[in-house]
Protein backbone atom coordinates (compact mmCIF):
# COMPACT_ATOMS: atom_id res chain seq x y z
CA UNK A 1 0.00 0.00 0.00
CA UNK A 2 1.41 3.41 -0.97
CA UNK A 3 1.46 6.34 1.46
CA UNK A 4 -1.41 7.99 -0.43
CA UNK A 5 -3.44 4.79 -0.30
CA UNK A 6 -2.71 4.47 3.43
CA UNK A 7 -3.89 8.05 3.99
CA UNK A 8 -7.06 7.40 2.04
CA UNK A 9 -7.75 4.19 3.95
CA UNK A 10 -7.40 5.95 7.31
CA UNK A 11 -9.61 8.82 6.17
CA UNK A 12 -12.26 6.37 4.98
CA UNK A 13 -12.18 4.72 8.40
CA UNK A 14 -12.52 8.07 10.19
CA UNK A 15 -15.40 9.07 7.92
CA UNK A 16 -17.31 5.91 8.78
CA UNK A 17 -17.87 7.45 12.25
CA UNK A 18 -18.89 10.92 11.05
CA UNK A 19 -22.45 12.15 11.43
CA UNK A 20 -22.23 15.94 11.05
CA UNK A 21 -23.24 18.53 13.63
CA UNK A 22 -26.01 18.72 16.20
CA UNK A 23 -27.20 21.49 18.53
CA UNK A 24 -28.52 20.35 21.90
CA UNK A 25 -30.47 23.08 23.67
CA UNK A 26 -31.24 22.37 27.32
CA UNK A 27 -28.82 19.42 27.33
CA UNK A 28 -27.63 20.23 30.86
CA UNK A 29 -29.74 20.70 33.96
CA UNK A 30 -29.26 23.93 35.88
CA UNK A 31 -27.39 21.97 38.55
CA UNK A 32 -25.02 20.52 35.95
CA UNK A 33 -24.53 23.93 34.36
CA UNK A 34 -23.68 25.47 37.75
CA UNK A 35 -21.23 22.62 38.41
CA UNK A 36 -19.35 23.35 35.18
CA UNK A 37 -19.28 27.09 35.89
CA UNK A 38 -17.89 26.46 39.39
CA UNK A 39 -15.19 24.20 37.95
CA UNK A 40 -14.35 26.85 35.36
CA UNK A 41 -13.93 29.54 38.01
CA UNK A 42 -11.75 27.24 40.14
CA UNK A 43 -9.56 26.46 37.14
CA UNK A 44 -9.01 30.14 36.30
CA UNK A 45 -8.04 30.80 39.91
CA UNK A 46 -5.20 28.27 39.46
CA UNK A 47 -2.65 30.50 37.70
CA UNK A 48 -0.56 27.50 36.70
CA UNK A 49 -3.26 26.42 34.25
CA UNK A 50 -3.38 29.68 32.28
CA UNK A 51 -2.13 30.20 28.73
CA UNK A 52 -2.41 33.45 26.79
CA UNK A 53 -3.21 33.53 23.06
CA UNK A 54 -1.40 36.10 20.88
CA UNK A 55 -0.59 38.16 23.95
CA UNK A 56 1.68 40.56 22.06
CA UNK A 57 -0.75 40.95 19.15
CA UNK A 58 -3.48 42.67 21.13
CA UNK A 59 -3.31 46.07 22.73
CA UNK A 60 -6.42 45.21 24.71
CA UNK A 61 -7.14 42.16 26.87
CA UNK A 62 -5.63 38.88 25.68
CA UNK A 63 -7.55 35.66 25.28
CA UNK A 64 -6.94 33.28 28.19
CA UNK A 65 -7.13 29.50 27.99
CA UNK A 66 -7.17 27.39 31.16
CA UNK A 67 -5.92 23.81 30.91
CA UNK A 68 -7.25 22.32 34.17
CA UNK A 69 -5.27 19.95 36.33
CA UNK A 70 -5.74 18.00 39.53
CA UNK A 71 -9.19 17.59 41.01
CA UNK A 72 -10.88 19.96 38.57
CA UNK A 73 -9.58 17.99 35.61
CA UNK A 74 -10.61 14.63 37.13
CA UNK A 75 -14.11 15.74 38.11
CA UNK A 76 -14.93 17.42 34.79
CA UNK A 77 -13.62 14.52 32.69
CA UNK A 78 -15.65 12.04 34.76
CA UNK A 79 -18.74 14.24 34.36
CA UNK A 80 -18.29 14.63 30.59
CA UNK A 81 -17.64 10.94 29.98
CA UNK A 82 -20.84 10.04 31.80
CA UNK A 83 -22.90 12.81 30.19
CA UNK A 84 -21.66 12.02 26.68
CA UNK A 85 -21.77 8.23 26.83
CA UNK A 86 -24.94 8.14 24.71
CA UNK A 87 -23.55 10.70 22.23
CA UNK A 88 -20.27 8.97 21.37
CA UNK A 89 -19.81 5.42 20.08
CA UNK A 90 -17.87 2.74 21.91
CA UNK A 91 -14.98 3.48 24.27
CA UNK A 92 -13.46 6.94 24.09
CA UNK A 93 -11.06 9.35 25.75
CA UNK A 94 -11.91 12.98 26.26
CA UNK A 95 -9.90 16.14 26.90
CA UNK A 96 -11.12 19.66 27.55
CA UNK A 97 -10.05 23.24 28.08
CA UNK A 98 -11.74 26.45 29.15
CA UNK A 99 -11.51 29.40 26.77
CA UNK A 100 -12.06 33.03 27.72
CA UNK A 101 -12.11 35.00 24.49
CA UNK A 102 -12.08 38.72 23.92
CA UNK A 103 -11.37 38.16 20.22
CA UNK A 104 -13.06 35.75 17.80
CA UNK A 105 -11.29 32.64 16.54
CA UNK A 106 -10.95 32.48 12.76
CA UNK A 107 -11.47 29.38 10.59
CA UNK A 108 -9.68 26.29 11.93
CA UNK A 109 -9.94 22.60 12.71
CA UNK A 110 -9.06 20.61 15.83
CA UNK A 111 -8.95 17.39 13.83
CA UNK A 112 -5.80 15.68 15.13
CA UNK A 113 -5.23 13.20 12.28
CA UNK A 114 -1.94 12.00 13.79
CA UNK A 115 -3.52 10.85 17.05
CA UNK A 116 -3.89 7.19 17.86
CA UNK A 117 -7.41 5.79 17.71
CA UNK A 118 -10.35 7.22 15.81
CA UNK A 119 -11.14 10.92 15.57
CA UNK A 120 -14.65 11.30 16.90
CA UNK A 121 -16.38 14.48 17.99
CA UNK A 122 -15.78 17.78 19.66
CA UNK A 123 -18.12 20.18 21.34
CA UNK A 124 -18.51 23.61 22.86
CA UNK A 125 -20.44 24.28 26.07
CA UNK A 126 -21.20 27.99 26.61
CA UNK A 127 -20.61 28.98 30.23
CA UNK A 128 -20.63 32.77 30.19
CA UNK A 129 -20.86 35.71 27.80
CA UNK A 130 -21.38 39.38 28.49
CA UNK A 131 -23.72 41.14 28.00
CA UNK A 132 -26.12 38.20 27.93
CA UNK A 133 -28.55 39.88 25.55
CA UNK A 134 -25.98 39.88 22.71
CA UNK A 135 -25.78 37.16 20.10
CA UNK A 136 -22.69 34.94 20.15
CA UNK A 137 -22.25 32.11 17.64
CA UNK A 138 -19.89 29.27 16.93
CA UNK A 139 -20.24 28.68 13.20
CA UNK A 140 -19.56 25.18 11.84
CA UNK A 141 -18.87 24.88 8.11
CA UNK A 142 -19.67 22.21 5.54
CA UNK A 143 -15.99 22.08 4.63
CA UNK A 144 -13.75 19.46 6.26
CA UNK A 145 -10.04 19.01 6.88
CA UNK A 146 -8.31 16.21 8.75
CA UNK A 147 -5.28 18.01 10.14
CA UNK A 148 -5.41 20.58 12.94
CA UNK A 149 -4.98 23.73 10.87
CA UNK A 150 -5.91 27.36 10.49
CA UNK A 151 -7.24 28.73 7.20
CA UNK A 152 -6.55 32.12 5.66
CA UNK A 153 -6.42 33.40 2.07
CA UNK A 154 -2.77 32.32 1.58
CA UNK A 155 -3.09 28.92 3.26
CA UNK A 156 -1.45 26.23 1.13
CA UNK A 157 -4.61 24.12 1.41
CA UNK A 158 -6.61 26.94 -0.21
CA UNK A 159 -4.27 28.31 -2.91
CA UNK A 160 -3.12 24.92 -4.25
CA UNK A 161 -5.61 23.09 -6.51
CA UNK A 162 -7.29 20.43 -4.40
CA UNK A 163 -6.54 17.70 -6.94
CA UNK A 164 -2.80 18.38 -6.50
CA UNK A 165 -2.92 17.86 -2.73
CA UNK A 166 -2.64 14.52 -0.96
CA UNK A 167 -5.87 13.25 0.65
CA UNK A 168 -4.80 14.41 4.11
CA UNK A 169 -4.06 17.98 2.94
CA UNK A 170 -7.29 18.59 1.03
CA UNK A 171 -10.14 20.81 2.16
CA UNK A 172 -13.17 18.74 1.27
CA UNK A 173 -16.19 20.53 -0.29
CA UNK A 174 -14.11 23.72 -0.64
CA UNK A 175 -15.76 26.09 -3.16
CA UNK A 176 -12.64 27.98 -4.26
CA UNK A 177 -13.28 31.54 -5.39
CA UNK A 178 -17.02 31.43 -4.71
CA UNK A 179 -18.16 34.21 -2.35
CA UNK A 180 -20.22 33.30 0.68
CA UNK A 181 -23.83 34.45 0.18
CA UNK A 182 -24.62 37.79 1.84
CA UNK A 183 -27.53 36.33 3.79
CA UNK A 184 -25.06 34.10 5.64
CA UNK A 185 -22.02 36.36 5.77
CA UNK A 186 -23.65 39.51 7.12
CA UNK A 187 -25.41 37.66 9.96
CA UNK A 188 -22.17 36.50 11.59
CA UNK A 189 -19.21 38.64 10.48
CA UNK A 190 -18.12 42.22 10.04
CA UNK A 191 -18.24 43.29 6.40
CA UNK A 192 -14.57 43.97 5.63
CA UNK A 193 -12.50 43.01 2.55
CA UNK A 194 -10.24 40.80 4.69
CA UNK A 195 -13.13 38.92 6.28
CA UNK A 196 -14.79 38.50 2.86
CA UNK A 197 -11.53 37.05 1.55
CA UNK A 198 -11.19 34.65 4.49
CA UNK A 199 -14.72 33.30 4.07
CA UNK A 200 -14.51 32.87 0.30
CA UNK A 201 -15.12 29.24 -0.66
CA UNK A 202 -16.76 28.30 2.67
CA UNK A 203 -20.43 27.62 3.40
CA UNK A 204 -22.29 27.54 6.72
CA UNK A 205 -23.46 24.14 7.94
CA UNK A 206 -24.67 24.97 11.46
CA UNK A 207 -24.70 28.32 13.30
CA UNK A 208 -24.73 27.54 17.02
CA UNK A 209 -26.25 30.38 19.06
CA UNK A 210 -24.76 30.39 22.55
CA UNK A 211 -27.30 29.73 25.32
CA UNK A 212 -27.05 28.59 28.90
CA UNK A 213 -27.32 24.80 29.38
CA UNK A 214 -26.76 24.14 25.65
CA UNK A 215 -24.04 22.39 23.66
CA UNK A 216 -23.03 21.93 20.03
CA UNK A 217 -21.35 18.69 19.00
CA UNK A 218 -19.71 18.08 15.61
CA UNK A 219 -17.21 15.91 13.75
CA UNK A 220 -13.64 16.96 14.48
CA UNK A 221 -12.91 17.32 10.76
CA UNK A 222 -15.46 20.12 10.36
CA UNK A 223 -13.93 23.58 9.94
CA UNK A 224 -15.40 26.15 12.32
CA UNK A 225 -14.91 29.64 13.75
CA UNK A 226 -16.44 32.31 15.97
CA UNK A 227 -18.85 34.95 14.88
CA UNK A 228 -17.65 38.55 15.22
CA UNK A 229 -19.18 38.79 18.68
CA UNK A 230 -17.34 42.04 19.46
CA UNK A 231 -19.14 43.72 16.55
CA UNK A 232 -22.42 42.30 17.91
CA UNK A 233 -21.74 44.07 21.21
CA UNK A 234 -20.45 41.18 23.36
CA UNK A 235 -17.32 41.98 25.37
CA UNK A 236 -16.15 38.42 25.98
CA UNK A 237 -17.25 34.80 26.10
CA UNK A 238 -16.19 31.75 28.12
CA UNK A 239 -16.77 28.21 26.96
CA UNK A 240 -15.70 24.66 27.66
CA UNK A 241 -14.26 23.02 24.55
CA UNK A 242 -13.95 19.23 24.59
CA UNK A 243 -12.52 16.81 22.05
CA UNK A 244 -12.94 13.03 21.96
CA UNK A 245 -11.19 10.14 20.24
CA UNK A 246 -12.25 6.54 20.05
CA UNK A 247 -10.04 3.80 21.46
Amino acid sequence: MTSVEAEQSRLDHIRSFETGCEVKDGFFSMEEFDFLRAQMKASYEDKGTLHYRNREAYSSQSDIMSMPRGQVQKEVIAFLKDKLKDELPGTFEIDFTFHKNYHPYSLHTDAGYGEEGVLLKQGIIPLEFYPEDKQVYTVIMHQRHYLSSGFHPKSIQLVTPQKDLSPINRVYEYKGEVDMPNIEFLKYWEDTPMKRSIMKGFTVHTPFLWKKRSMAIWDRSMIHCSSDFKVAGAEYKIGLMWIARGL
